[in-house]
Order: structure tokens, then C-alpha cells, then sequence
């Protein structure tokens, strides 16, 4: 019960934290699709995928960067959206392919995404819950306990 209670406030948590585009009307709208696994452990791979929706009546030039900074290292993405140009009422999606640090400490950590395009900027966050798994082994030494 409290790991269903926990993942719904996780997903709830997300989607307050991701500001949506509309306060831009100049920009596209960026919907986080994909982040997973959740919560991700320290040393392994995350996903997070991304459509970018130009709701605009016109075509335009766009920029999307993925700020990731530590614990996150990115290591790749399947497209290049520095610079991309889209038709009005397309959409082009992008898998951000990712590592946690093996050090990280388990918590709630931001990544960012920064839209822009000409003056107009915005930037999304996106929340990762990273949980790692004790390495710890306690030992119990029951030699004279009979003497106690």
C-alpha cells in the first residue's frame, strides 16, 4: 500500500513540476512521454523521452537542450534538437539516453530542458527519484551473551 501511495505521488510530483509551455505562445509544447526506470538506482541507465508539439499556426525554428547535471551524465540522444525546424501542427519526439552516477545518493533529482527559439525561452523540469539499495550487513556476536 505504501509503495502504491509512494509511485502516485511520485507521478503527481512530476506533473506539477513539469511547467508547461502555454506560458510561451511562441514556443512549441514540450510533454515528457518517458522516465524510466522509477525510481532509478545509482549505475544504471535511465530513458526519458520527450515529444515536442509546434500547436503554433506556423512553421519555425526551435532549439531543445537537455541540461544534465550530477548525478545524471547524458550520453546520448537518439535525435539532434539543437536546432530543429518544424511545420505548424507537427511533432517530433526524443529518447535522452542517460547514466546515474554510481555514487549518487538516493533522493529527488532535476533535469532540465530548455526550449527556445529566437527570444523566447522555457525551461521544463523533470524530477528523478533515484533510490539505492543498502549495502550494509550487520553482524551479531553472540559469544558470552549467556554471561549477561
Amino acid at each position: 500500500m505504501t509503495i502504491v501511495l509512494a509511485f502516485l505521488l511520485l507521478v503527481l510530483a512530476l506533473l506539477v513540476s513539469i511547467q508547461m509551455a502555454a506560458a510561451a505562445p511562441t514556443l512549441p509544447t514540450i510533454t515528457v512521454d518517458t522516465v524510466s526506470p522509477q525510481p532509478a538506482e545509482p549505475g544504471q541507465n535511465l530513458l526519458i523521452g520527450i515529444t515536442l508539439f509546434n500547436r503554433l499556426n506556423s512553421a519555425g525554428d526551435f532549439s531543445v537542450l537537455l541540461d544534465a547535471q550530477s548525478p545524471f551524465v547524458l550520453k546520448s540522444s537518439e535525435k539532434d534538437l539543437e536546432q530543429v525546424h518544424l511545420c505548424a501542427g507537427c511533432r517530433i519526439k526524443n529518447t535522452y539516453f542517460l547514466t546515474i552516477e554510481p555514487v549518487a545518493l538516493s533522493g529527488t533529482y532535476p533535469v532540465y530542458l530548455m526550449l527556445s527559439s529566437g527570444g523566447a525561452e522555457v525551461e521544463e523540469q523533470i524530477d528523478v527519484k533515484i533510490q539505492g539499495k543498502p549495502s550494509i550487513i550487520f553482524t551479531a556476536d553472540t559469544e558470552g551473551l549467556n554471561e549477561i
